[in-house]
């Protein structure tokens, strides 16, 4: 089928300083010999490998000024088939210069990652920058922003949380937000994207960047969301994909074929295990807020699931831990449950703590987790859901595409989906659909 032939990849370089620009669309630009871009869902800054296989002359010439593999330089990737469609354009700037190029008598060969932004990017924090800024957060994203060439979109919610931010009289460079700090201070002398990431790290905000919504035009946004308008930000696709292993094209009914599956982290014969790890059936933790001081608690369970367990944050569960709780506390004389408190962490409150034990639960659960190769899809992305065939009763079903990478090469484009079960099929007697994980059946 047309639709799914001719695969190629784009990749622009920038450099800010000059404007020299670099455009390579492969196949026909030949050096570009394989180009990967690797998502997670919720960081919305994707990870950008590009290989190279250049000849001596013109790779001694790519060595010299202006160079495409400057450090700071701005680096678009996208890959499409040759009649469409192109994923979005992802972004990043070069942060290891040519690290992980090679010269020898043959030519340049090797590969450069992009890691959402380079770590050293740009100028440094300095009083000038905060004084042009008015010590505002916001004027100071926005001010950052400009400085490495991109334009702030900074989203309603971010700006309301960012606004709680207030200068206390006689402390300037102190916030009050529900504790005093000294963020001001915190900022200087970091690179512009260091304190980009210091800011969004303080108010529990997403930053990234990328291309305007519906813009064919590389990415040249700097994106500040708060983590619920990302969440919402990955539609969930109405019309699931299925992925069959041995499966043919069927756009009409959305059926493409799997090339493998493969259950994470486990060889098969632990995977048909009769019993699946207590955590399976929920996650209770108590821990020290390192911010606050204060104990937090905080539960995650399937629906079905009267009682979680108690356990730590880490994947370790403390060596009392029975299927409905701790042993009895002896000490307690009544015969009532203990508590296990986990090691202090830091900060977040009751949100970070129950991303943690979600993830704790999400482990405990056997023929969960896995991944499928397929062949390269546009639209596809994490937060998506797809179903999956073929793989057997035990693995057949929805799952929540959690990570996603394309992986381009002259004449093919696959894709590698990390996903999540969503509803479980226990391994031996009942079976249960849940939202939340696997659930034995009485």
């Amino acid at each position: 089928m047309a639709l799914f032939t001719d695969p190629v990849a784009q990749l622009i370089v920038t450099d800010p300083d000059t404007s020299d620009e670099w455009k390579w669309t492969s196949p026909g630009f030949a050096f570009l010999t394989g180009l990967s871009m690797n998502y997670e869902m919720g960081a919305r800054v994707p990870v950008i490998t590009a290989s190279f296989e250049i000849p001596y002359d013109d790779g001694l010439k790519m060595f010299r000024q202006p160079s495409p593999f400057k450090q700071g330089n701005l680096v678009e990737a996208r890959i499409g088939y040759a009649t469409g469609p192109w994923t979005p354009w992802a972004g990043g700037f070069l942060n290891a210069g040519g690290n992980g190029l090679a010269l020898d008598a043959n030519g340049v060969s090797g590969q450069i990652q992009i890691q959402g932004v380079a770590e050293s990017y740009g100028y440094t924090i300095d009083e000038t920058v905060l004084q042009s800024a008015g010590h505002d957060p916001i004027k100071i994203l926005t001010t950052l922003a400009n400085g490495m060439g991109l334009k702030a979109a900074i989203s309603n919610g971010a700006s309301a949380a960012l606004n709680e931010f207030k200068l206390v009289a006689g402390y300037r460079g102190k916030a009050i937000r529900k504790q005093t700090f000294d963020f001001m201070s915190s900022i200087l002398n970091l690179s512009y994207w260091e304190a980009i990431k210091k800011i969004s790290s303080d108010w529990h905000l997403a930053c990234w960047i990328g291309p305007e919504a519906g813009s064919t035009d590389p990415a040249r946004n700097l994106f500040v969301y708060t983590q619920a308008e990302v969440s919402k930000g990955y539609d969930v696709d109405t019309n699931i994909r299925t992925y069959m292993v041995r499966g043919v094209i069927d756009e009409q009914s959305l059926l493409y074929p799997c090339f493998s599956w493969s259950p994470d982290g486990s060889t098969l014969p632990a995977w048909l295990a009769s019993e699946p790890d207590a955590a399976s059936h929920g996650v209770t933790a108590v821990v020290v807020d390192s911010d606050s001081g204060e104990l937090v608690e905080e539960s995650v369970a399937p629906a079905e699931q009267q009682t979680a367990i108690y356990g730590v944050v880490t994947n370790n569960e403390p060596t009392d831990v029975e299927a409905g709780g701790l042993k009895n506390d002896e000490s307690k004389g009544d015969g009532s449950k203990g508590a296990h408190i986990s090691p202090p962490f830091s900060g977040g409150g009751k949100t970070k703590l129950k991303a943690q034990l979600q993830n704790r639960q999400e482990q405990g659960n056997a023929a969960q987790q896995g991944i499928i190769t397929a062949m390269g899809m546009a639209d596809e992305r994490p937060g998506n859901l797809c179903r999956l065939l073929g793989a057997g009763d035990i693995f057949d079903g929805t799952y929540l595409v959690r990570k996603l990478t394309h992986i381009y090469a002259p004449g093919s484009w696959d894709m590698t989906l990390g996903v999540l079960r969503q509803g479980s099929v226990l391994k031996t007697g009942a079976q249960e659909e849940t939202s939340e994980g696997q659930v034995p059946v009485a």
